[in-house]
């Protein structure tokens, strides 16, 4: 009998020995997938990170970086297009010229102060001069002063007089410059078109490379 009460003790400790193990290999499962589910959600929470900051990146460069080289290229065009108008003046003299003559001459050596001084004086009696209108405009232009320049071309193209070609290629090129492309396009499109402008062949250089620009 005593052997075999033994033999049941030793049978009841192995079941609870193998209980244990199960235990113990039923927790190493558990924290085994417990890390696994952790360093998953780590990865996705990493991949979710990353991709947030990939689109962070793309807006960035959406609205940061690509109208800066928009800006870039408006300014590149602009440029190498562009070339000072010079007034043709009958006198060498500015001495002897006459003040419109006179405002043109320091307008073509760079003296702009000079020149819209003159060019004022004259517009005080004839504010709808086209000439001197031109020629303040231009000077406007070299000066920087480019919505005041945009302003008196403006008038000075609609007026359908002699000096209406030069002020629509710069004002379109006023446009150009500030980056007002899709007036800029229309403009040097009229251009391009039509057939006598001595423009014609650069609006249409400065046309195909607006094409597919837009505003900023």
């Amino acid at each position: 009998m005593k052997e075999l009460d033994d033999i049941i003790v030793e049978d009841v400790l192995d079941v609870f020995e193998s209980r244990e193990k199960i235990r113990e290999t039923l927790g190493f499962v558990r924290e085994s997938y417990d890390n696994y589910v952790r360093h998953r959600r780590k990865r996705l929470v990493l991949g979710l990170s990353a991709t947030v900051t990939g689109i962070a990146a793309v807006l960035f460069l959406s609205l940061m970086i690509i109208p800066s080289l928009t800006r870039l290229n408006t300014e590149t065009i602009f440029n190498s297009a562009y070339r000072k108008f010079q007034v043709d003046v009958n006198t060498r003299s500015i001495e002897k010229a006459d003040l419109t003559s006179a405002a043109a001459a320091l307008y073509n050596q760079g003296d702009y102060s000079g020149a819209l001084a003159r060019l004022d004086s004259l517009l005080v009696g004839n504010p709808k001069n086209s000439q001197v209108l031109f020629i303040k405009g231009l000077t406007k232009m070299e000066t920087g002063e480019y919505d005041a320049a945009g302003s008196l071309l403006s008038q000075v193209a609609k007026s359908g007089g002699s000096f209406e070609i030069n002020s629509q290629w710069y004002l379109a090129m006023i446009h150009l410059k500030q980056g007002n492309i899709d007036v800029a396009r229309q403009q040097f499109g009229l251009i391009k078109s039509a057939k006598n402008n001595p423009y014609r062949k650069q609006a249409a250089k400065i046309y195909r490379r607006l094409r597919f620009r837009n505003s900023q």
